[in-house]
């Protein structure tokens, strides 16, 4: 069974992700972390913000400001200062879909020219399982390439925030060592500070073995 870490919402949900990335860069001894957004305008306004380690409000979980905007978290150093979010719109500027063949082109697109840029580079790669209009992007064959492609370098990362999954959906994904993003604030209509993220255990073990101090 998969282990949960609570958050307070689906933004900040996508720390846990990134401080996996970060570990896996510095075991791989790679330079980089590319944090790859699908859906992006069909999913959280922090997200982006928020999967390169930095605030996406002004105000901290708790209430209290101090948080500034778009300002790197405190204890995301190294690697991830540096970390690039690439956002894949998934429609057109008329508004169409974009053919979900050609969506899946995109994403490995990204991957193979940030790897030709270079190769020592640790992926993240989001898969959206019901989008803000119900669109789910990449496919689970795409998934599986770019598993194949980067192994040990692609960290996979299911947003299932909307809470549109099925069972088999997140199993699929949890069996395959993905983490799985939700919160029980959209579909369930609950109140704030209903984030989790599911851990597979490999990825949990990693993050309970780092050190309290290098925890942002």
């Amino acid at each position: 069974a998969p282990e949960v870490v609570l958050h307070p919402s689906g933004s900040d949900a996508e720390m846990i992700p990134l401080i996996v990335a970060r570990e896996r860069a510095v075991e791989l001894g790679c330079t980089r972390v590319i944090n790859v957004v699908v859906a992006a305008g069909e999913v959280g306004s922090g997200t982006a913000a928020a999967s390169g380690g930095r605030h996406f409000s002004g105000f901290l979980p708790s209430g209290a400001p101090g948080a500034e905007d778009g300002k790197l978290v405190t204890g995301f150093d190294g690697v991830v200062s540096a970390a690039s979010v690439p956002e894949l719109k998934p429609r057109e500027c008329d508004g169409t879909r974009v053919r979900p063949d050609d969506y899946d082109a995109r994403v490995e697109e990204i991957l193979e020219q940030a790897d030709r840029e270079n190769p020592h580079s640790v992926y993240i790669v989001h898969a959206v399982d019901g989008s803000k209009t119900g669109l789910r992007v990449p496919s689970r064959s795409c998934i599986e390439r770019i598993r194949a492609q980067y192994e040990s370098r692609v960290v996979v990362v299911l947003d299932a925030c909307q809470a549109r999954s099925n069972a088999e959906e997140l199993k699929w994904f949890l069996s395959r060592d993905a983490m799985v993003l939700h919160t029980s604030s959209k579909f369930f209509s609950a109140p704030g500070f209903c984030g989790a993220v599911l851990l597979p255990r490999a990825s949990a073990a990693a993050l309970n073995s780092i050190p309290a101090a290098r925890v942002p």
